[in-house]
């Protein structure tokens, strides 16, 4: 993902909507810009998961979510 968010708030925000949809989740790095990290699971929740931090915590602005295959 890329926008503007606060590193830690994007961070635990990601991880607990993981852990709802129970999706297993790697936080690769995660910056003020960027976050990056790895998730599986069953391909729809995955796609729940992208839309959740589309529409994300308020004070984080997703400008581009990007999945890639396994």
């Amino acid at each position: 993902m890329e926008g503007r968010f606060d590193a830690a708030g994007m961070r635990r925000f990601a991880e607990g909507r993981a852990a709802l949809l129970d999706l297993a989740i790697d936080t690769l790095d995660v910056s003020p810009t960027r976050f990056d990290s790895r998730l599986s699971g069953d391909e729809i929740l995955l796609g729940m998961f992208g839309m959740a931090c589309l529409l994300g915590p308020s004070g984080c602005v997703v400008t581009r979510f990007e999945s890639l295959p396994a």
